[in-house]
This record gives C-alpha cells, sequence and structure tokens, in this order.
C-alpha cells in the first residue's frame, strides 16, 4: 500500500469469532469469511477498529517474535483478507494483488445435484462411491499390469485434443465436485465460474468461503476431498479404455491423454507440500488451516501443536513416497 497513512478497516458488520486454536473472520449478511492463526487476534482487532499501514507495521515489529508471523507476511495476510471480500471499500486499494474478472455460472447446478445425491440413503450413496474408487484403482492397476500406460517421453502420451478435453470436461466436474460436496455439507455456495486472470489465463474456480458455518469435521473435509474424488475416477474411466481398447483406435490416444494428465494433475493437487486440495484436506484433519506453514516454519505459532506438525510432516513424506512408486512402476512398464 503505497500511502502508509491510508486508513484500513473490516467491512461493517463483520466479526470476529474465537475458535480456541484460529479466528474466523466472517461478513454473516454475505457468508464471507477466512480462517486465520488465533496470533492475529491483534491485527483483527486493529482492522476491526480502523487502523493504518504503520500502526500495522508497528504491530508485525512489536509481536513478529512471539506470533511467529514474519513481518515480510504482513502484505501477504492483509491481501488474504481483502481477496475474501472483508475489507471495507477502498481499504484494499494499493495491494498488489492479480488483476481479476469473473465470468459466473450461478449456483443452481450444485444445489439441484447436491439435492438428488442428497436424497439418496447413505446405504445407497457411499458403497456406491465406494465401489466406483474401487473400480478406477483397479483400472489403474490394470493399465500397469498390462503395460497399457503411454510414455513419459517428450510428452508424447499427451495429444492437444485429450488435452482439450482433460480442461473443458474433468477440470470443470472437479470444481463442480467442490461446490456439490459444500451444498451437501449445508454451506451455500457463493459463485462458480472462470477467472480470468490479468484478463487472460482463464481458470475455472468455486467460492465455498461460507464452509466456516460447518461445525463436522468430516463435512467440512470431504469440501476438498470431492475434486481429487472426481480426479481418481476419470483417471480410472480412461485407465479403463487404456486396458480395453485397440491399439489403433482413434478414442486411445484421448484416453492415455487423460491418464496421463489426470496421474500427474491427481498427484499434484493432493500433495501436503503445495496450497492444494491434498494441504486443504489435511489442514482440517488436524483443525488448523495454517498447518502447512506451521509444519515446515523455522517459528511456528503458539498455537501450532508439535502433534499437528509431526502428522503433518508424516503425510507429507508418505506422499512423497507413493509418488516415488508410482514413477517407479510407470518407467518399469516402459522399460518392458
Amino acid at each position: 500500500m503505497e500511502n502508509s497513512s491510508q486508513l484500513m478497516k473490516l467491512r461493517d458488520g463483520v466479526v470476529i469469532v474465537d475458535r480456541a486454536s484460529y479466528l474466523i473472520i466472517a461478513d454473516p449478511a454475505t457468508g464471507r469469511a477466512m480462517r486465520v492463526s488465533r496470533n492475529l487476534l491483534g491485527l483483527c482487532t486493529l482492522l476491526r477498529d480502523g487502523t493504518t499501514r504503520e500502526a500495522i507495521s508497528a504491530y508485525f515489529s512489536t509481536t513478529s517474535a512471539e506470533s511467529g508471523e514474519p513481518h515480510s507476511r504482513q502484505s501477504e495476510i492483509l491481501l488474504s483478507i481483502a481477496r475474501a471480500g472483508l475489507m471495507g471499500h477502498g481499504a484494499e486499494s494499493g495491494l498488489d494483488e492479480t488483476r481479476r474478472w469473473v465470468l459466473s455460472f450461478g449456483q443452481d447446478v450444485p444445489r439441484r445435484l447436491a439435492a438428488a445425491i442428497g436424497s439418496l440413503p447413505n446405504s445407497v450413496a457411499w458403497p456406491l462411491l465406494g465401489s466406483l474408487l474401487a473400480v478406477a484403482f483397479a483400472g489403474i492397476a490394470e493399465s500397469f499390469r498390462l503395460s497399457r500406460i503411454p510414455s513419459l517421453h517428450s510428452f508424447s502420451g499427451i495429444s492437444i485434443l485429450g488435452a482439450a478435453c482433460y480442461l473443458l470436461v474433468l477440470v470443470p466436474l472437479h470444481e463442480l465436485a467442490h461446490a456439490v460436496s459444500c451444498e451437501m455439507a449445508g454451506a451455500r455456495v457463493g459463485a462458480m465460474g472462470i477467472v480470468f486472470r490479468n484478463a487472460l489465463f482463464p481458470t475455472p474456480f468455486v467460492d465455498t468461503s461460507r464452509s466456516y458455518l460447518i461445525a463436522c469435521t468430516w463435512k467440512r473435509f470431504w469440501i476438498p476431498a470431492a475434486g481429487p474424488v472426481v480426479d481418481i475416477i476419470g483417471l480410472g474411466a480412461a485407465a479403463w479404455v487404456l486396458c480395453l481398447s485397440d491399439r489403433d483406435m482413434c478414442g486411445k490416444s484421448i484416453a492415455a491423454s487423460l491418464f496421463t494428465l489426470g496421474m500427474i494433475c491427481s498427484y499434484v493437487n493432493t500433495s501436503p507440500l503445495l496450497a492444494s486440495d491434498g494441504s486443504r484436506m489435511l489442514a482440517t484433519l488436524v483443525n488448523d488451516d495454517l498447518a502447512r506453514r506451521n509444519a515446515f516454519a523455522l517459528h511456528p505459532g503458539p498455537a501450532s501443536k508439535p502433534a499437528m506438525r509431526v502428522t503433518y510432516r508424516a503425510a507429507a513424506c508418505a506422499h512423497l513416497l507413493v509418488g516415488i512408486a508410482i514413477l517407479s512402476a510407470w518407467w518399469a512398464c516402459l522399460c518392458k
């Protein structure tokens, strides 16, 4: 922010909810909210009452050693609050945020799908989901056993048409799954559609910021988990096409592309080391929205528990080992 004396303040009506191990900054009127470390209670109080950039800098200078929040992170934290739509009008000006233009598709589709799925009894819904995942994993394993997996050399396993199918079909389905899961958990989806960053790069998005209203940990967990579940089912479908189709079948190049991109994106999107669905899933289970940063920080926040950091690091190591095992199996199949 260029003008250090410019007033920064949360929107009128925004409340700060103390959940013992973290804080929730929420706007009840719009349903928008974000979770922050409890170490930032002082900052939230300043923003609620109205403050300046100089006062915020002074706050970080005097509390950084105690709170574990590096002084260099203050702009990132302020920008995150502004992006969540919780800053007052004009308070976010001067923040170095990438310009975005949003094309929204509304919320009718996820709500109707959530209602349809929710109408199924649990004795049917969960076995059906388990069966789909079992078939998907069986197809992936069979494609490796039969050495039907595409080549990794020079991206020869990816065609333009296959990449287009992945971007236009599976990626939107991934985001739709997040929206449906959020609606089924009892929190309204704010919006879903395409966001154009710098007016050039289209990215599907879904606003699930109201998930803070969900008290049940497992329901919150399924919101980020729904996307990877769809990825795995799509990956399994592509694997079965590779296993059952002839080598000269015209659709096999598309299946090969879907398999390669699905395998790469599924692994990356479940990584606890990145700001991905995987890190959000794990953060939900350990009840710490800053778990990824605290797990690997030299000076984690005092609200961060040692057991959480050990658990998170162990999960990250396990995920890396799974990736190494997949690459080794892939290479071994190609070398046959």
